[in-house]
Formats: structure tokens, C-alpha cells, sequence
């Protein structure tokens, strides 16, 4: 027996362990050590920039991927992780090369073809996105969330009958899933189907009953439906959340001014304006409000 490989081999998997357990420091330091005694180890460089990057040391932890790949260019997780350091760095494009050589090594792996589809999301490279997700869902046809983020692109895509499909098959999986419901809903509003798009906001409140931004669309889409008491009841619901919401004052306010309740609507357009003086549609409207009255 090779009793220096042995010896390599047993201090490894022990800094590793400590890594796994989240003994950031202590792993750190037997990596270290490692590297002192086998300066060409490659899986210590590539174990410590993971550590390092557990412990949001990113500049460095890319630092010792680099490190990795100077001694083997062809080492999958130094290339996989590099890219997710990258995009905690939000070095989006740089990213996705490192992606792209992850897969030109492994190109049945799930993670890089999923992470590569988000950080073109990022990139608002939509069509390119879809392509990776479709390849991430080739291998896993059940994620959810390579599912969801599928519908996500396809709605910047303005492929909605598509992305609807897409939040379906995430809710037929998990029906909790709160951004497949809000999105549903927002995408059927969208389409102007908005009965339906009620529904599937009151699924999402079910789970999240406190999102001001929730309570707001859902107000926004009883406009539409033409039920202006409801919609108030809406909007007061997100103004309880967030007093700050400027324009869930301001729609409360155009509210108030289709139900001839102008000074009401005034009071809003005032809040809304307190938080934000330059908020033009509130200006406006005030202004309308005065010639008519003129």
C-alpha cells in the first residue's frame, strides 16, 4: 500500500465530513494542512473553494475553482460550481460559460442544465432558457421548480396558453405551490380571463393570506370584473399589510372616482403623493378631479 495516497485519501474525506456538517472553519483548516503536505492535490483545492464558498467567501472560493481547473481542466464540479459562484456574484454571462463547459463534460446533468436556464432568465435570454429547462426536465420530468421557472420564461415569451400548461403540471404535483398560483392567476388576468384568474388568486392567499401585492392584483382584477366594492375590499386588505403601497392607494382612489366618491378618492391620491410627490398618475388624477369640479 501507498502509504502517503492512504494517508491523502483519509485527510480528505475527513475535511469533508467536517464540510458536510458544516464545520466550515475546522474543514477549512484541515484542507489547508492538505495542501501544504500535497500542494498538487486536486479534490483538497476543489474541497476548499467549496468550503469557501459555503462560507460566502466567493471571490475566493472562485479563486481555488480556478485553482482546481489549472490542474484539471476536465473536473465537472469545479466547472458546475464555479458557475453557481458566479451567479451569487451575479456574473451572469461568466456563468454561464462555466455552465457550458459543465456540460460539455456531463450533459445528462440536471443541476447545470437547470442553473444554466435561470441564469438565462437573468440574462433575459427567454428562448434560450426554455431550451435549457426543457433539457433539465428530459431528465427530470417531475422538478417542479424546472417546471415552474418553464412557465415563467414562457410567459416573458408571451407563449401564455404554454405557460399556463406549465403551472398546471406544478400544481397537479404540489398544490401549495405559491408562485404557480400567483402566476397562474396573473398570467389568466392577462388574458383577460379573469374569473379564472380570481380563483387562482384566492388559492394563492390561501397559502400567503399577508402578500400586499397579492391582495392588490386581486383588487385590480375585480376592477375588471366590474365589482368595485370588492375591489376596495381588496385594496384595504393590501393597505393593511403595507401602508406604504403607493399604488394600491392610487387604485383605491380611481375606485372611489368611478363610484362618484371624489373626496375619497382624493384622500387616496393625497397618500399616495405623501409617499411619493412625483407620482404622476396621482397628480393627474387629482388634477382631473379639480376641472371637473371647475
Amino acid at each position: 500500500m501507498d502509504l502517503s495516497k492512504y494517508k491523502k485519501r483519509v485527510a480528505t474525506k475527513k475535511a469533508y465530513r467536517k464540510f458536510r456538517r458544516e464545520k466550515y472553519e475546522e474543514s477549512l483548516v484541515l484542507y489547508n494542512n492538505i495542501l501544504e503536505t500535497y500542494p498538487e492535490h486536486t479534490n483538497a483545492w476543489f474541497g476548499k473553494a467549496l468550503v469557501l464558498e459555503a462560507m460566502g467567501k466567493l471571490e475566493d472560493a472562485l479563486k481555488f475553482y480556478d485553482k482546481t481547473l489549472e490542474q484539471d481542466p476536465k473536473y465537472f464540479g469545479a466547472w458546475y460550481n464555479r458557475g453557481n459562484t458566479l451567479v451569487k456574484l451575479e456574473r451572469f454571462s461568466e456563468a454561464l460559460k462555466s455552465y457550458d463547459a459543465a456540460l460539455n463534460l456531463d450533459p445528462e446533468h440536471f443541476g447545470a442544465w437547470y442553473n444554466r436556464g435561470n441564469t438565462l432568465v437573468k440574462l433575459e435570454r427567454f428562448s434560450e432558457a426554455l431550451d435549457s429547462y426543457d433539457e433539465a426536465l428530459k431528465l427530470d420530468p417531475k422538478n417542479v421548480e424546472a417546471l415552474y421557472n418553464r412557465g415563467y420564461a414562457l410567459a416573458y415569451l408571451e407563449r401564455f396558453s404554454e405557460a399556463l400548461d406549465s403551472y398546471d403540471e406544478v400544481l397537479k404535483r404540489d398544490s401549495k405551490y405559491f408562485d404557480a398560483w400567483y402566476n397562474r392567476g396573473y398570467t389568466l388576468a392577462y388574458l383577460e380571463r379573469f374569473s379564472e384568474a380570481l380563483d387562482s388568486y384566492d388559492e394563492a392567499l390561501k397559502l400567503d393570506p399577508k402578500n400586499a401585492e397579492l391582495w392588490y392584483n386581486r383588487a385590480k382584477t375585480f376592477e375588471n370584473l366590474d365589482k368595485p366594492q370588492e375591489a376596495i375590499e381588496s385594496y384595504d386588505e393590501s393597505l393593511r399589510i403595507d401602508l406604504n403601497f403607493v399604488d394600491a392607494w392610487y387604485r383605491r382612489g380611481m375606485v372611489m372616482v368611478s363610484l362618484g366618491k371624489d373626496q375619497e378618492a382624493l384622500e387616496c391620491f393625497d397618500k399616495a403623493l405623501e409617499l411619493n410627490p412625483d407620482f404622476k398618475p396621482a397628480l393627474k388624477a387629482k388634477k382631473d378631479i379639480s376641472n371637473e369640479k371647475s
